[in-house]
């Protein structure tokens, strides 16, 4: 007959059933595997997010990163997760981590065209939709990709960032837009556009586009000027006295086009 220890047997230290047995530290003591480095609960996550369980588990049956099954428990990879991370904008980890670090870098919320391009948000949204600008759909909210916004940009000139705007304002202290070229001579809108084509085609006025706005370059407006004697620049107090008569005509072409009534009542005020 075999004599049996009274002796308990230590338990044997145990981290994975998928591990394999480590010659160095012993042939029943086991490592963490590489998987179990690079994998965490759904506990951790939630305390790295700052959810509670049942946000955790919803979070994770989203599928939006990769997950494995250890011991029978699912476990999350760790570099899948950080990708998802980078690439949205929704969660935010509790120790200050900013997410949509990848995102941001490849693409812009509405948000941020508008603070670029000196607009409102909502502005900005109305853009994206006029100019058929390319989205993507991240987290319930469009965004543009760079390269997308940059091919629209370069097409227009209207909208500019505050990068342009601060380059342009050399060239725009040294020009003056059409309409104000109009005031200053005291002519219609219509008939400075034509003056300033004609004069453009005769190599006279140098016409240049700031902002999806023509302006002429003073230096060939005023050599142009000094040289001819049919036109006459207003002083401030002429162009004043004319926008007050313009904004006279265009009340009473308002109140022409009520009917008797409204009329009658609108002078009783």
């Amino acid at each position: 007959m075999f004599k049996t220890s009274s002796k308990k047997q230590k338990p044997v230290p145990y981290w994975n059933t998928e591990l394999e047995a480590d010659s160095e530290i012993g042939p029943n003591l086991r490592r963490p595997s590489k998987l179990q480095k690079t994998t965490m609960s759904v506990c951790d996550m939630g305390k790295l997010l700052g959810l509670k369980k049942t946000e955790s588990y919803w979070l994770l049956h989203k599928g939006f990163f990769k997950t494995h099954v250890v011991n029978g428990k699912t476990r999350i990879d760790i570099a899948d997760f950080e990708r998802w991370y980078a690439n949205q904008v929704k969660y935010r980890k509790v120790d200050g981590t900013l997410p949509g670090e990848q995102l941001k870098q490849n693409s812009y919320s509405a948000a941020d065209i508008a603070d670029m391009l000196g607009l409102s948000e909502p502005f900005a949204y109305e853009l994206i939709n006029q100019y058929h600008i390319e989205t993507v759909i991240v987290d319930y909210q469009k965004r543009v990709p760079k390269d997308a916004f940059e091919k629209w940009y370069s097409s227009q000139s209207r909208y500019r960032t505050a990068q342009d705007r601060e380059r342009d304002k050399e060239a725009e202290e040294n020009s003056i837009w059409l309409p104000d070229l109009a005031r200053m001579l005291g002519i219609h809108r219509n008939s400075v556009y034509y003056l300033a084509q004609k004069k453009s085609e005769e190599g006279i006025f140098e016409i240049i586009t700031i902002g999806d706005r023509k302006r002429v370059t003073k230096d060939s407006f005023y050599h142009w000027y000094e040289g001819q004697t049919h036109y006459k620049l207003l002083t401030e107090e002429e162009m004043a006295a004319a926008k007050a008569e313009k904004e006279k005509e265009a009340q009473n072409r308002k109140q022409s086009k009520l009917p008797k009534k409204a009329r009658a009542t609108a002078f009783t005020f």
